[in-house]
């Protein structure tokens, strides 16, 4: 093999590997609780369940409103 050709092999090596850790088997959820008015609403529970495992994720929303649920597994 001449230099060019074990260049690109090894380029193309690289570039594969790099995609592999791209990818995840988890999610997250991220989200703004508001009234109808378009007002934030702090405190608010919010649940997420999986309907294949019966899993449940919660979280509270921050005082701006914003929630986070993470670590939620491939689903419905």
């Amino acid at each position: 093999m001449n230099s060019r050709s074990t260049l690109v092999a090894l380029g193309t090596l690289v570039c594969a590997a790099a995609n592999l850790f791209g990818q995840s088997s988890t999610g997250s959820i991220t989200g703004l609780v508001s009234d109808a008015s378009g007002a934030v609403i702090a405190g608010a529970k919010v649940t997420a369940k999986n309907v294949n495992t019966g899993e449940i994720s919660e979280s509270i929303s921050s005082g701006t409103g914003n929630y986070v649920l993470v670590g939620l597994r491939v689903g419905a």
